[in-house]
């Protein structure tokens, strides 16, 4: 059954009654007289009545189908090269299925239109192609972002026209495209209905990017085919459109984070970028500005990257102020501006607070446990260390506000309870335990190791101890990488034989029970004690170490060793200057909420909002902690949480960059070659979408008008007509009826 681009001229339809009208007017204008001499030629007209009929209907029949063929000049009739496929018993309805890839690659613009946006209009065309040919269908949109159908299966006539103005204001997301998953999901939804017709064609609108299609190992194609083969191949058929542009050119930042950990007012702080170029072109003078907020400042240019390269570029910047601050590193807008910025929170702190626990506090000079510790992080000579210690003693402990502290040092404490200490370190804070002669063992083992399950690197083990200092070890030359080895690495250094240990504890390491306790330095000795231990736990980590903070066990702390190491341990404990600040977009934004603090209401501003939206904290399942939750990121960039204090109202703002993955900017296309192989068995095809291009014609057979068909018939009924209209009015001669000569 043809369609008509013209549809609207086939009402004229209704002048093929006009030669038949003529006919039955004419026949009214004669009047019948009868008299005697006709009777010879009526009797010879009897004879020829039904060949005269015959002929004057087929004149007739040929003028209303050249009237016809005239109306279907003016609609231009359009078929397909599929048409038998509507004749009787093969007009059965289909389901079709469109499946529109929203990832962020599909944003690429090429000929001032996108990915997308071509996309779109190929989405806008089925629509109207089916209204006109294929009404008794079903349509139904799904996107690969969003896990329910966009437009449900419809009819064309129905429900299309409000999903079309929806598809107007679409944009491309920030989020991956999973071929496998979204196809998956969808086969589900699709196969499950009853009541569905039986026949279903599935398109996938997408820039068949490599990196979705074939994957980094390439088993990407067989894992698609075996999601396809859980559709009827009788009935269901797949069409994979190419929407992507030609050639494809695009450099993308993928990477920018601090180059050290922690950030300090009026401290350089090195930051470190990564610049890739996905195109198939050299990009040569590649232009970086970083924005803070407050000023813009350009980075030195990069002379060129080669196609397929990356190239880290280093710069230095002094934040004037402590806070959370925010950097945003951008490129010069390319075909694809989605991966042309990168956004980056930090926590830049004025000084860093460490909180000293003294478990033995004597008077006098030198004398209490924790003095030689505090007055290594912060000598008397007004040294600026940028590290502010603050003693307390046990019986304060619980009033200290731990989560205020970059790191505590808890030294020669008897016992004590490990629950806030966990939680604390859990969020990202470190823990640094010395011990001594106060400490109650047995309430370590039982309460801050519990077999390998608690907050200490190993069990404390038996007590060694040597007669003198003489005879007590030092330290053994470090084997790994860990944040003291550039203080005591090297087979000849001096510190390695001042530090000795007269006092000290076994420390036996059990691989099952502390599976992730690494051991930084060990003591010189036959069973090679550990020295200094180490624990991750959550987003922070425990450092055991083992000696005591004092004189009491051993000679470190006199040692200038340990002040350069009292400050390597505070850098190794205290939380990452961008702990939890800086996620990828697509997992959820959680946030650990203090309700002795703040209010369980708070405000998030997402990038481009213009308003802030309510949350409101709630319980972690299976705890009484309050967290705060956003689930569904859809944008990168940087996001404000508005919490407010219980006591004066006061409201704290926290800071969280989200950013894409960095390989969502590649433009790499699908190797065919490498794709189809995988879909012999199945009814796949995979096209390229062009400018004129059209679902129905690219699933179905390619439309052509047919004009010209239209007038060869229209010549050829003419001359028909002509003939036999001579024919009709030029009779032969008669012969006269027997017996009627005069």
């Amino acid at each position: 059954m043809p369609t008509f681009l013209n549809g609207g001229f086939l009402g004229a339809l209704a002048l093929v009654g006009l030669p038949i009208a003529i006919h039955l007017l004419n026949r009214r204008r004669f009047q019948i007289v009868r008299w005697g001499a006709m009777e010879f030629l009526l009797a010879a007209n009897r004879k020829n009545r039904k060949r005269v009929r015959l002929e004057h209907f087929l004149v007739l029949l040929l003028r209303c189908l050249a009237v016809a063929l005239i109306v279907f000049l003016v609609a231009r009739p359009v078929a397909t090269s599929g048409a038998l496929n509507y004749l009787p018993g093969a007009r059965d309805s289909v389901e079709r299925v469109i499946v529109l890839d929203d990832s962020g690659s599909m944003g690429y613009t090429s000929n001032r239109s996108s990915s997308f946006s071509r996309a779109k209009g190929l989405i806008r065309r089925m629509a109207q192609d089916m209204r006109a040919a294929r009404s008794g269908d079903l349509l139904s949109v799904y996107r690969g972002s969003q896990l329910a159908p966009d437009l449900p299966p419809s009819p064309p006539n129905e429900r299309v026209s409000e999903f079309l103005t929806q598809l107007d204001g679409w944009e491309p997301s920030e989020f991956s495209f999973d071929a496998v998953g979204t196809l998956k999901r969808v086969l589900q939804r699709v196969l499950a209905g009853d009541d569905a017709p039986q026949r279903k064609v599935i398109y996938v609108l997408t820039d068949l990017k490599r990196r979705d299609w074939i994957g980094d190992q390439g088993l990407m194609p067989k894992s698609l085919a075996q999601v396809m083969r859980a559709a009827p191949s009788e009935d269901v058929a797949f069409l994979l459109v190419d929407t992507g542009p030609s050639e494809r050119r695009n450099l993308g930042i993928s990477a920018f984070a601090p180059g050290e950990k922690l950030a300090m007012e009026g401290v350089p702080l090195q930051l470190v970028a990564k610049v890739k170029n996905h195109g198939t072109q050299t990009a040569v003078d590649v232009q970086l500005v970083l924005d803070t907020g407050e000023s813009r400042v350009p980075w030195p240019p990069i002379a060129s990257i080669p196609p397929g390269g990356e190239v880290e570029v280093r710069h230095r910047y002094t934040f004037t102020s402590a806070g959370v601050r925010q950097l945003v590193l951008r490129l010069a807008e390319d075909p694809l501006a989605l991966d042309d910025s990168r956004a980056l929170a930090l926590d830049v702190r004025e000084r860093l607070r460490v909180l000293l626990v003294d478990g033995d506090p004597r008077p006098g000079p030198l004398a209490a446990e924790t003095d030689m510790l505090r007055l290594a992080l912060s000598p008397a000579d007004d040294s600026a260390t940028g590290v502010e210690p603050e003693v307390v003693e046990l019986s304060e402990l619980p009033s200290a506000e731990l989560r205020s502290y970059q790191a505590v040092f808890l030294c020669n404490v008897e016992a004590f309870d490990p629950a806030p200490f966990a939680d604390y370190v859990s969020r990202g804070g470190g823990l640094g335990l010395f011990l001594g002669d106060a400490v109650d063992l047995e309430a370590y083992r039982r309460d801050v190791y519990r077999g390998g399950a608690g907050l200490l690197p190993c069990d404390l083990g038996e007590r060694l101890e040597e007669a003198s200092l003489d005879l007590a070890p030092g330290l053994a030359v470090p084997t790994e990488a860990h944040p003291l080895e550039k203080t005591f690495g090297g087979e000849e250094n001096p510190f390695l034989r001042h530090v000795r240990g007269r006092v000290r504890m076994s420390c036996p390491l059990d691989p099952e029970r502390d599976p992730t306790t690494k051991v930084w330095l060990r003591y010189a000795d036959a069973p090679q004690t550990p020295f200094v231990l180490e624990k991750p736990l959550g987003k922070g980590r425990v450092v055991l170490l083992n000696t005591t903070a004092d004189l009491g066990w051993g000679t470190w702390p006199r040692d200038p060793s340990f002040l350069v190491s009292a400050h390597e341990l505070v850098q190794a404990l205290a939380p990452d200057a961008t702990l939890g600040r800086n996620r990828d977009l697509g997992e959820p934004l959680e946030v650990p909420l203090n309700p002795a603090l703040y209010d369980a209401e708070a405000e998030l501003l997402a990038p481009g909002a213009e308003k802030p939206v309510k949350l409101y904290a709630e319980p972690r399942e299976g705890t009484d902690a309050l967290w705060l939750k956003v689930p569904n990121v859809r944008r990168a960039g940087l996001y404000r949480l508005r919490l407010t204090r219980r006591q004066g109202a006061q409201v704290d703002e926290e800071l969280y960059a989200l950013n894409l993955e960095p390989d969502e900017g590649s433009t790499e296309p699908a190797d065919r070659a490498r794709l189809t192989p995988a879909f012999e068995d199945l009814r796949v095809q995979v096209v390229s979408a062009g400018a004129n291009s059209d679902l129905l014609s690219l699933s179905d057979g390619t439309k052509s008008e047919l004009w010209r068909s239209c007038l060869y018939a229209l010549l050829v009924v003419f001359l028909l007509e002509q003939v036999l209209a001579w024919r009709a009015a030029h009779h032969p001669p008669a012969e006269a009826p027997s017996g009627g000569a005069a």
